[in-house]
């Protein structure tokens, strides 16, 4: 999308204040799993402040990211079309290339497989936790390999009776 960068798309939709630039930053950045992901790699490999270290470094990513995304999005169609749909991507896409349907949403289960793939880990080690924490029996031992077994299965089991 970078290449069909109009500037004369840079057109505010709707004012810009301070409260609503704060908002859009909490909102995007808040839910990041930056500094549990953080956290956890400072817990596993022992070394004090890695955690800080981290957290930055992932959040430097995430907001760099997140800024050449809205770059794009805004200078190829502008504010005012990117306001109209629900589908931002998508929309962008489809004015510049054919078929843009199909790809988004393949990109877009692929997005689902991963965090799946990145929560599945990360509920087994909240529910480790809670269970230790709590002192509940049996969800919160590992195996021989040190792996939350019984949690994992339990949370796969709720999720999977959630869909």
């Amino acid at each position: 999308m970078l290449p069909f960068v109009k500037l004369e798309n840079f057109v505010p939709h709707s004012p810009v204040t301070a409260a609503g630039i704060l908002a859009t930053i909490i909102t995007s950045t808040g839910s990041s799993p930056a500094l549990r992901s953080a956290l956890y790699q400072e817990e596993r490999q022992k070394i004090p402040g890695l955690s800080v270290k981290s957290f930055l470094i992932v959040m430097a990513i995430v907001v760099f990211t997140y800024l050449i995304l809205n770059i794009a999005l805004i200078g190829s169609i502008g504010s005012a079309a990117l306001a109209t749909t629900p589908a931002l991507v998508a929309a962008a896409a489809a004015i510049h290339f054919p078929h843009a349907g199909t790809i988004s949403a393949f990109i877009g289960i692929s997005a689902m497989f991963s965090a799946t793939n990145a929560y599945i880990p990360a509920t087994s080690r909240v529910l480790r936790s809670i269970a230790a924490w709590s002192s509940i029996p049996g969800i919160g031992d590992l195996n021989r390999r040190g792996t939350p077994a019984y949690a994992l299965i339990s949370g796969c089991v709720v999720s999977a009776g959630l869909l």
